[in-house]
């Protein structure tokens, strides 16, 4: 009798054990999430906030500032109607809404070429274009590669929003 307590009490123990390993996931142990499996995944809640969602009440907006100066005016006008397809021009209309956007020029690389000029000095008969050792090269001091160029438009374009394409010239 002694034999079968002992029997079934390792057996109700391994029992509790192989439940508990069913029951196991990520948040419950120290298993990677990709070893849930997609079940257990669909089975997990999402714990939703009692805040609704954006801008909650009483919170002061930091969005730019209006300004009455701006450099373009572009009054939009629709063609026709986008219900019946009728044609709207010569129609008298009121400004309905206005939006002002901030948006970055589109950046412009400068070229400048230098024209190296050979001259023969009539007193020594020296070719500049073969200056002497310590003298100043024949390259101005400010002329960069192309690869510094590349460098340089590629530090603006991390560091500075450049939009890739402006609405206006979509499709």
């Amino acid at each position: 009798m002694a034999k079968q307590d002992a029997l079934i009490a390792a057996l109700l123990d391994e029992t509790e054990q192989l439940k508990r390993r069913v029951g196991m996931n990520s948040s419950n142990s120290s298993m990677p999430p990709g070893s849930d499996g997609s079940a257990a995944r669909a089975k997990q809640p999402k714990k939703r906030s009692p805040r609704p969602r954006g801008g909650q009440a009483g919170h002061e907006g930091h969005a730019q500032a209006w300004r009455t100066d701006p450099d373009q005016v572009t009054v939009v006008v629709p063609e026709e109607c986008a219900g019946c397809g009728q044609r709207l021009a010569g129609i008298e209309a009121r400004i309905a809404a206005r939006v002002q956007v901030f948006d970055t020029p589109p950046m412009k690389l400068q070229l400048t070429e230098y024209r190296m000029v050979k001259v023969t000095c009539p007193a020594c008969r020296r070719d500049p274009g073969r200056p002497l050792a310590g003298a100043a090269p024949l390259r101005p001091e400010r002329t960069r590669t192309h690869r510094d160029v590349g460098r340089d438009v590629g530090l603006k374009r991390e560091h500075e929003h450049q939009p890739v394409r402006r609405p206006d010239e979509c499709c």
